[in-house]
């Protein structure tokens, strides 16, 4: 029954949270709200603190996919690069010229893509 509710409860960003935890007191402290209704706004939400278990068990997960991610196209990019170095003496001109113009054309259109203006 109680997850039930939980799940109808929307969840709160942190920041949010904080500010409305901090604007709740607050409301409580100029005579606004009595505590029996900060805790009834309370329990409309889900708050970060009652989440923080299971996020923090999945963000290392997370964290070691994007970097072994990353260390993965490290190495097929070295690999590629020192394929074609190894190569190149006996690579004819025009797939030379090929590859110096492929790189400066996609270095071109990736700075292009970082900024659009």
């Amino acid at each position: 029954m109680e997850s039930q509710q939980e799940d109808k409860r929307d969840r709160l960003g942190l920041f949010i949270a904080q500010w409305l935890k901090q604007q709740l007191d607050r409301w409580v402290n100029n005579g606004i709200l009595n505590q029996n209704q900060k805790d009834a706004i309370k329990n409309l939400y889900a708050w970060p603190e009652c989440e923080t278990a299971r996020t923090t068990e999945e963000k290392p997960a997370i964290k070691l996919v994007v970097i072994l991610q990353a260390i993965g196209a490290f190495l097929i990019g070295i690999g590629v690069i020192s394929y074609i170095a190894y190569n190149w003496p006996n690579l004819p001109n025009s797939a030379k010229l090929v590859f110096i113009i492929t790189a400066i054309v996609l270095c071109h259109i990736s700075a292009v893509q970082d900024n659009p203006c």
